[in-house]
């Protein structure tokens, strides 16, 4: 099963999360950040199986 990562967050001027800095890891890599806004970033991870 493949592990992914957050890394960091996007912040408007609210203060509120608009997006993330989402990464998969592999064995002995881990890819570069792909920012990904909330609604993208959940519909990804559950098309995965991972519910948050």
């Amino acid at each position: 099963m493949a592990k992914y990562r957050i890394t960091g967050v996007w912040k408007n001027a609210n203060n509120v999360i608009t997006h993330y800095a989402f990464h998969t890891v592999g064995e002995n890599s881990t890819s570069r950040a792909v920012k990904k806004s909330k609604q993208m970033l959940f519909h990804s991870l559950s098309a995965l199986g991972i519910w948050l």
